[in-house]
């Protein structure tokens, strides 16, 4: 069984001073939760538009070989709610046991209560991040460069890449 935490939360809106109430994942969760209210709305929407670079797919399907992925995202964050369910279809469409990538979800200061995400330097989330062997090949931070499967391909293959978030 995963470790599930739902919290709710309370924020102000800018444009008034009423209260709405958002609802966000925190703590390690599984890909398919994204698949339940209120998530599901944004991840299924995110998912139909996506077309793959079928060329880059092919590649990556012999490159994630003996690689593992721990994605930090926030379900409250556009960025994660757009890069997570395309990054979701690229790995089903690579037959990568999805429900092998460790997947955590921060808050809007970028922590969980139970996972020890400084450790990984997050700043931004979506950040990906792929290893193998226990060593890091590289993250995407946010958005990639090109697309996906590009960054993906480079990082996985050994070429150079700079997330956008590099110093």
């Amino acid at each position: 069984m995963h470790k599930l935490m739902a919290f709710l939360f309370l924020f102000s809106t800018c444009s008034d001073s009423t209260q709405e109430q958002e609802e966000m994942l925190l703590g390690e969760i599984d890909l398919s939760d994204l698949h339940e209210a209120p998530y599901a709305r944004w991840f299924a929407n995110e998912n139909e538009p996506y077309t793959l670079k079928d060329k880059k797919v092919e590649e990556l399907e012999a490159l994630l070989s003996g690689v593992s992925i721990k994605l930090f995202m926030g379900t409250w964050c556009a960025d994660s709610q757009r890069e997570v369910p395309r990054f979701h279809q690229i790995m089903e469409a690579t037959d990568y046991p999805v429900e092998s990538i460790e997947l955590v979800a921060l808050d809007r200061e970028k922590t969980a209560p139970t996972t020890p995400e400084r450790d990984f330097d997050i700043l931004r989330v979506p950040t990906f991040i792929f290893y193998r062997d226990g060593q890091e090949l590289g993250r995407i931070v946010e958005y990639p460069i090109q697309s996906l499967e590009d960054d993906m391909v480079r990082i996985l293959s050994g070429e150079p890449y700079e997330h956008a978030y590099h110093n």
